[in-house]
């Protein structure tokens, strides 16, 4: 029982963590976007409108990726982007945002477009 309920307490501390986390996030990243086919947010799209100018673009060793982190959607116009509804990926704050195999196939097949 006493195993039980440590499981029990320390899901409880990682969904509170997690809603504190998503309450922050939130407050510092007001203008934040989330993709428009998986809702995966926070995406930070700054500066520009038009998603394409840069898309590929290098600087140095980065290329600016503007497709979504976890499935690959992409679309040029920002206003394609919905806000972000402030919820977060259950594994997000575990670092799970890494693009799946899928999201990068479809990445790729933008780009050879």
């Amino acid at each position: 029982q006493a195993e039980a309920a440590g499981r029990v307490s320390a899901g409880m501390a990682r969904e509170a963590a997690h809603r504190l986390l998503e309450q922050q996030m939130q407050k510092e990243l007001p203008t934040a976007r989330q993709c428009g086919q998986c809702g995966v947010g926070p995406v930070l799209h700054a500066a520009c409108w038009d998603l394409e100018a840069h898309q590929d673009e290098r600087h140095g060793a980065t290329r600016i990726n503007n497709a979504c982190p976890r499935c690959g959607w992409f679309s040029r116009d920002i206003n394609d982007w919905p806000t972000w509804n402030g919820e977060m990926p259950r594994d997000a704050d575990e670092g799970g945002l890494e693009p799946t195999r899928e999201s990068a196939a479809a990445q790729a097949a933008a780009q050879a477009a």
